[in-house]
């Protein structure tokens, strides 16, 4: 087996531990994922529909955006700092 020659190489073969999606300004849709890279960490991926918006365009969906995200980064968080038991 060959080492990926980069993060973003690792994350296709990349197991994906959460999926989240939604539609955001003016009919740009999102699916981000978070996948397990093992002991290399996680990786975060954004597919936009039908193109790429601007930074400032992402800027502007603000809580329709956090909507679609916190879901991912709960289960990162969580995954990185599992619950403790008192």
């Amino acid at each position: 087996m060959t080492r990926p020659k980069s993060v973003r190489q690792a994350a296709k073969k990349g197991r994906v531990i959460m999926r989240s999606s939604g539609t955001v300004g003016s009919g740009f849709s999102v699916e981000v994922k978070l996948h397990d890279l093992g002991r290399r960490g996680m990786y975060m991926s954004f597919d936009w529909q039908p193109f790429q918006p601007t930074d400032a365009e992402i800027e502007g969906f603000g809580e329709e955006y956090d909507a679609i995200l916190a879901p991912v980064f709960a289960a990162a968080l969580g995954s990185k700092c599992p619950p403790q038991t008192p």
